[in-house]
């Protein structure tokens, strides 16, 4: 992977991808974020 960040045209959504998981997963991890889910995780303590 690069040392710099760079803006890019068309493989956006891929370069952002690899750079989760190349940099951020790498130092905040945990099971929850993991999952790299497109939404919100909700625990059962959660009233409606």
């Amino acid at each position: 992977m690069q040392e710099i960040i760079t803006l890019k045209r068309g493989e956006g959504a891929k370069a952002s991808y690899n750079l989760i998981r190349e940099v951020f997963l790498k130092k905040l991890s945990n099971p929850v974020i993991a999952q790299l889910a497109d939404a919100a995780t909700l625990g059962s303590t959660v009233k409606y």
